[in-house]
């Protein structure tokens, strides 16, 4: 991935993940996250943000089951 971070600097980092069907075309406008301090954990930021329900949807269900456990012993 090369992009011009918010210094205006021209980074090259190789993500190390390999898509068997690139996300983005060669030079498409893309929103990235990343570290700004040593560039460190550059992702799309589709891939970024894709894993934040898994902690409330487990969440959810934990409390349901908690719920359900106390419902059949009282």
């Amino acid at each position: 991935m090369e992009f011009v971070d918010a210094h205006g600097v021209t980074v090259w980092k190789e993500l190390g993940v390999y898509y068997s069907k690139p996300p983005i075309a060669i030079g498409a406008a893309t929103e990235i996250v990343y570290d700004p301090e040593g560039h460190k954990e550059i992702r799309f930021a589709a891939d970024a943000y894709a894993g934040k329900w898994a902690p409330l949807l487990i969440g959810i269900v934990s409390v349901l089951t908690i719920l359900a456990v106390l419902a059949l012993i009282f």
